[in-house]
């Protein structure tokens, strides 16, 4: 387990802000790159930003890679 038993409610917390308290800053912001620069910068923009965040992520927790 990647988690102890009594902290797995502030962890599932944790997963539920990170996915559902930030994606309404995620949408301003991407709306605001695609009105100023169009939908195409901003989906390319958005799947930078995913794959720097992996690679990140993967440096930072070598762990993960077994899930």
């Amino acid at each position: 387990d990647l988690a102890p038993q009594e902290f797995r409610g502030r962890v599932m917390s944790v997963f539920a802000l990170s996915f559902s308290g930030v994606y309404p800053f995620g949408s301003f912001l991407s709306g605001a790159i695609a009105q100023r620069f169009g939908a195409p910068v901003s989906a390319l923009v958005g799947g930078c930003v995913v794959l720097v965040s992996l690679v990140v992520v993967n440096f930072l927790h070598p762990g993960l890679r077994r899930l």
